[in-house]
């Protein structure tokens, strides 16, 4: 990528950013996917889904000896919709972190801030969902010294990639052996979408 062409994409992603920071945190706007979609060029699709085959990968070597039986299809899709989920936030918030110029450690809190929302947004809907983000929030923001803004954007940008990665990826799996310990993560996942009769119900 050249310097200007670097240039146009800071620009473009601190108008992503922008948006995300005037939007209210509201059911319609955590049931609406944008601007998440053109926070994403094609390269981050093709890293967050090699990263998350890896993922998945290794996390069949650790479990899927254990689980023998249950080891089913309904289990390999969750967990290859929870991996290419962790894979898309990792990559939201290394844009808007980057952005504001947050480096290190400082990065953990709102990593496990975002992490937590989206672990919520799996289980609570609708005004339930809002009162836990609501309480949860506050108290993070005090505990942690966050910055209330960026917290707020983490936790908008959160709830739209959830909703993203629902309409997008459920149904997704990789369809992988598990590998041994001493073979590498292959270069590319294999994605597949599983058809009506393969549903998990």
């Amino acid at each position: 990528m050249s310097t200007e062409d670097l240039f146009v994409e800071r620009r473009r992603m601190a108008k992503m950013i922008e948006i995300l920071k005037n939007t209210p945190i509201t059911i319609r706007e955590i049931s609406n996917p944008d601007p998440i979609p053109a926070m994403l060029t094609p390269f981050d699709t093709k890293i967050m889904t090699t990263k998350a085959s890896g993922m998945t990968k290794k996390w069949l070597v650790k479990r899927g000896i254990a689980l023998g039986r249950g080891l089913t299809l309904e289990v390999k899709v969750r967990m290859s919709y929870g991996m290419i989920k962790k894979a898309l936030l990792s990559t939201i918030y290394r844009k808007i972190l980057g952005h504001y110029g947050v480096t290190g450690i400082e990065q953990l809190k709102y990593y496990n801030l975002g992490n937590a929302v989206g672990r919520a947004f799996e289980r609570y809907e609708g005004e339930q969902l809002l009162r836990w983000i609501d309480k949860y929030m506050k108290r993070k923001i005090e505990d942690t010294n966050m910055d209330k803004d960026l917290a707020k954007i983490i936790v908008i940008a959160t709830l739209k990639a959830c909703t993203y990665a629902r309409h997008n990826y459920y149904g997704t799996y990789f369809d992988l052996e598990p590998i041994s310990k001493s073979e590498e993560a292959p270069e590319h996942g294999t994605e597949q979408k599983l058809s009506a009769s393969e549903s998990p119900s």
